[in-house]
């Protein structure tokens, strides 16, 4: 399909947020049949969707956003991925479950890449818990939609969704990841478990997150971690934070 509307990424957009974007304005029934990419593989619909933008317009491609692999036309389930230059193993950034902010939805209409690390569970601007289903159905979120503020079953805007509050302690978390990708120096105002996680590189920092708050959902019928239940990950994770202080770099 040759795009009618083109538009440039905006600063911060994920690429898969993009090319929604690109469907909505050119009014396409998807992203799978606007850019012909395979409807169940996402790694795949990257590589060819990103070669698609490319070709049709020279000036966006895949190099242009925050993350990239080392070669996008063959992106595997191995290979690291490289986010704002640090580089992270496959799970922890999630392709395949989109969130969003119900609030920046309606402001911005815009799918940030950060929104795409699986740790990354709150929205510390409007201190909101980031979603990742519709609230009307109970769908899990795809990016196999028409229009990034709809769902794909029911068509219930996101934008009308009602936030629920985050924690105070996750909050700070996702800011910490903001620091750790920016390379900031933590500050001695910073919280205790900010501090004591100054040591640590921030793919180390995920896997520490994932270790420690991971015990909490072992009971569970499905302890499997996955974007399902890494917002409880990260939560267990805050209320052990004193952890931190002993754990190794490593």
């Amino acid at each position: 399909m040759r795009l009618v509307i083109r538009c440039e990424p905006k600063l911060g957009e994920g690429l898969l947020g993009y090319l929604l974007r690109l469907v909505d304005l050119n009014s396409g029934d998807n992203l799978a049949a606007t850019f012909q990419v395979a409807r169940h593989s996402v790694y795949p619909a990257l590589s060819r969707a990103a070669d698609i933008v490319t070709s049709n317009s020279t000036a966006v491609g895949v190099r242009h956003f925050p993350y990239f692999f080392p070669d996008h036309t063959s992106i595997g389930k191995v290979d690291p991925i490289y986010f704002h230059g640090h580089s992270l193993e496959r799970p922890e950034v999630n392709f395949a479950k989109p969130k969003f902010c119900p609030t920046c939805l309606s402001e911005t209409l815009m799918l940030p890449a950060i929104w795409e690390l699986t740790h990354y569970v709150v929205c510390p601007k409007h201190r909101t818990i980031l979603e990742s289903y519709c609230a009307q159905c109970g769908t899990s979120l795809s990016w196999m939609r028409r229009s990034l503020h709809s769902c794909h079953n029911c068509k219930f805007d996101f934008r009308n969704t009602k936030p629920r509050p985050a924690s105070k302690t996750t909050i700070e978390f996702v800011r910490l990841i903001e620091r750790k990708i920016l390379n900031q120096r933590l500050h001695s105002r910073s919280p205790k478990f900010e501090i004591a996680a100054n040591h640590l590189n921030l793919q180390e920092l995920l896997s520490l997150c994932t270790h420690i708050g991971r015990p909490r959902l072992i009971k569970e019928k499905n302890p499997k971690f996955s974007c399902r239940n890494a917002l409880e990950t990260v939560e267990a994770f805050v209320r052990n934070k004193q952890c931190i202080k002993s754990s190794p770099q490593s």
